[in-house]
């Protein structure tokens, strides 16, 4: 790799990562996998954001690993005018599709738990709506 074409601006939350091969909705996903955002990735998801972004690889990127929840949450503290509107409300509505499973999911868990107590089983969740609480501080 030629040296010279690495930017000194350093990029992500330790400050020693700067990914100049990586397309800008890359860099945007990996700055956002994460739930606290450090001023340092605030600043460079603000200034992909006004650079542009390609919303429709970006969100079916964020689909596919596993992201999106984590994009629309911290999408939804930005400036509006950096989000185009179709791309805020499709995140909203699946966010809104995502809670409602979620909601589903919870109540499934709690009948199993309660079908599993009454047959004098003692169960321990450790994944789905549990783990989410327990990272993100939301089950959904």
């Amino acid at each position: 790799m030629n040296t010279q074409s690495v930017p000194t601006t350093p990029w992500f939350g330790n400050d020693s990562l700067p990914l100049p091969t990586m397309r800008p909705e890359m860099r945007f996903l990996y700055c956002i996998a994460r739930t606290k955002l450090t001023a340092s990735v605030i600043y460079n998801l603000n200034e992909l954001l006004r650079q542009g972004l390609d919303w429709r690889f970006l969100i079916e990127t964020a689909v596919e690993h596993g992201l999106w929840p984590l994009l629309n949450q911290h999408l939804e503290k930005k400036k509006k005018n950096l989000i185009p509107s179709d791309v805020r409300k499709s995140l909203r509505e699946a966010a809104d599709d995502w809670s409602a499973l979620a909601r589903i999911r919870v109540g499934d868990l709690h009948r199993l738990l309660e079908a599993s107590q009454r047959a004098g089983l003692d169960l321990i969740p450790y994944k789905g709506p549990v783990l989410g609480e327990r990272l993100y501080g939301n089950y959904a």
